[in-house]
């Protein structure tokens, strides 16, 4: 029974999903793809992750797009920044995917049914 249920739940913990994988599509975009994100989140009070070419990440809200750079208030320290496009890799929304929250419920529900094999199991003194 207990390698039955062993087995049970190593399966389980394989069906997890990656949870990198969207982020990693979305980097290195060109420069007229990044203007094209930005100006779909210019104005929108929309909370978004930037990431740049030389790897940082900055958090914040988009609050002017111009011609060659895009202006961002960060979230942290609410100071504004003038990012040029062709120095950005990534913009998307920052906000937890889906594939994480699923993720998260998954080993939830991989841990509880791993405690209660071991507390039901009559065998473990």
């Amino acid at each position: 029974m207990r390698k039955k249920t062993v087995a049970v739940l190593l399966g389980l913990l394989l069906i997890i999903p990656a949870t990198g994988s969207a982020w990693a599509a979305q980097t290195d975009l060109t420069p007229a793809e990044v203007k094209q994100r930005v100006q779909d989140f210019s104005g929108t009070q929309t909370r978004v992750e930037v990431k740049l070419k030389d790897g940082t990440k900055l958090r914040g809200i988009i609050v002017e797009a111009g011609e060659e750079s895009f202006v961002l208030r960060e979230q942290k320290s609410d100071a504004t920044r003038t990012i040029a496009y062709g120095d950005t890799a990534a913009v998307r929304k920052n906000e937890i995917s889906k594939a994480v929250i699923f993720a998260i419920v998954g080993a939830t529900v991989a841990a509880v049914a791993i405690v209660a094999a071991i507390v039901g199991d009559p065998d473990i003194d």
